[in-house]
């Protein structure tokens, strides 16, 4: 299956989501899943798109950070409608049924 995990923040982060969604990821590629992660690109990193454990990665321009730490990524250019699964983490309801309505 293709699946697509979002979380806000992802490596080289630390924090307990960050693991969890890494941890996730790489369980599902060694049953032979195709991974993609969604994250922010905060702060701005030169790697836009990569492979970590066989994930596939890409880092999100935010639309804005809010207190200068916490980023807000809009979701409505992206299409996720290619994955079996899209699995969110750590988001706002709003975002989910944007989400949720494309897929």
């Amino acid at each position: 299956m293709k699946v697509l995990l979002v979380h806000v923040w992802f490596w080289p982060h630390i924090g307990g989501g960050n693991r969890h969604v890494e941890l996730l990821g790489r369980e599902l590629v060694s049953k032979g899943h195709e991974v993609t992660v969604w994250c922010a690109d905060v702060p701005e990193h030169h790697e836009k798109a990569f492979k970590r454990f066989g994930m596939n990665v890409v880092r999100i321009p935010p639309s804005f950070v809010i207190s200068g730490i916490d980023p807000m990524v809009s979701l409505s250019g992206l299409d996720p409608g290619e994955f079996d699964i899209v699995h969110l983490h750590d988001t706002l309801p709003i975002l989910i049924r944007k989400v949720a309505k494309k897929a």
